[in-house]
């Protein structure tokens, strides 16, 4: 069978009833589930409907539903609930909905840019080379974070059991975030930044002097090559053997966090990623054997194959992990409704079985039609 989730936030139901958002999303879209976000991080969003009221959400970010405290004891990170969250409970509205109406359920969740969490804790954030702290960022290697996420999974599996939580942001970051996405950002060029994104906070020291790195050594090289860039920009940042092997250390740390969640909490996981192939690879692959699919956001507006990232994710996850696309919601910047029509065909037809479409807040007019036929293409292109 062909499943078309929508991913949705709380906001996405504050007109009229839930039940009649969900209605829509079954009877008219051709749906089978929904994914409804739980916690995120800072976001701005405009919504789509013609009459929406209010038409623009900003939030710091947080959790949309109230943690279950008693899960969180073991951990000094206490995960912050979002800030002026009045549509926290049409959340729970569209989760009963979707249940009595038969869709699958999923719950998404931010983990390590989960908002306002770096900020309030910053001895759990992402510490850089130059001693920075970033504001948006935990850091994996620390051991209060893996407990506060692995109470947050089990939080979710715990509510309605779901057929699945999807793990968005748990990677090694995005380029711009190690110095605060600071505006203008300095343009230290991937490899650069990648430098500059090597956390070298508490927790990761003494993981990596544990592993027998010197690890001052190792931070002492990033620092002056660094430097040298920045004096010349035309020194390479890369070949550094004991550089290499700290950051594949923060790659090792990223999928142990992943192996404790998975270990303390049961129900199925799925990863997000992003992009338009698949980032960092080798850290997928050590990643993908502890859950049960990865999520690939496609975006064609640059310039990317739907086919060939499917077959990118598929080498590099391990069997039996599936995979799913996310598309966009269609638009001139997405490559138009029929782009949508045609990749959703392609990836049903290529055997994938699951996708995404988000969100639900920007559909409306043609975006909405879009996605209609575009789920009823893809289900013929099977024979469904």
């Amino acid at each position: 069978m062909f499943q078309a989730n929508l991913l949705c936030h709380p906001w996405d139901f504050a007109d009229g009833s839930a039940d009649d958002t969900v209605a829509f999303a079954q009877g008219s879209l051709g749906v089978t589930g929904l994914t409804l976000y739980a916690g995120a991080g800072a976001t701005l969003r405009l919504r789509a409907h013609k009459y929406a009221e209010p038409a623009m959400i900003r939030t710091r970010g947080g959790l949309y539903f109230v943690p279950e405290t008693a899960r969180y004891a073991a951990t000094r990170c206490k995960p912050l609930e979002a800030e002026g969250t009045v549509f926290r409970a049409r959340l729970d509205e569209a989760a009963d909905a979707c249940r009595a109406r038969g869709l699958e359920l999923r719950w998404a969740i931010s983990t390590l840019r989960l908002g306002r969490m770096a900020a309030k804790y910053p001895w759990a954030a992402v510490r850089n080379i130059l001693d920075d702290v970033c504001p948006t960022r935990l850091c994996p290697s620390n051991p209060d974070v893996v407990e506060m996420l692995a109470g947050l999974v089990g939080d979710l599996v715990s509510r309605g059991a779901p057929e699945a939580i999807v793990l968005y942001d748990f990677d090694c970051g995005q380029t711009g975030e190690a110095t605060g996405a600071m505006y203008p950002s300095p343009d230290l060029g991937p490899d650069g930044d990648e430098l500059l994104s090597l956390c070298a906070c508490e927790s990761c020291r003494q993981a990596a002097a544990r592993d027998g790195l010197d690890v001052e050594s190792a931070l002492r090289s990033a620092r002056v090559r660094i430097t040298r860039w920045i004096e010349g920009g035309t020194d390479a940042l890369r070949g550094d053997e004991l550089l290499g092997r700290y950051a594949a250390r923060q790659a090792t740390a990223l999928a142990d966090a992943l192996a404790a969640i998975r270990a303390r909490c049961g129900g199925r996981l799925l990863l997000h990623r992003s992009g338009d192939e698949i980032e960092a690879p080798a850290e997928l692959a050590g990643l993908s054997r502890h859950v049960d699919g990865v999520l690939v956001a496609y975006r064609p507006q640059a310039g990317g194959d739907v086919l060939r990232t499917i077959e990118s994710a598929r080498s590099w996850c391990v069997s039996p992990t599936t995979v799913e696309i996310e598309f966009a919601v269609p638009s001139a910047r997405t490559g138009g409704p029929q782009t949508l029509v045609a990749d959703m065909a392609a990836v049903a037809g290529a055997g994938v079985t699951t996708v995404t479409l988000a969100d639900l807040g920007r559909l409306a007019g043609p975006a909405s039609d879009a996605v209609r036929q575009a789920i009823r293409y893809a289900r013929r292109s099977i024979g469904i």
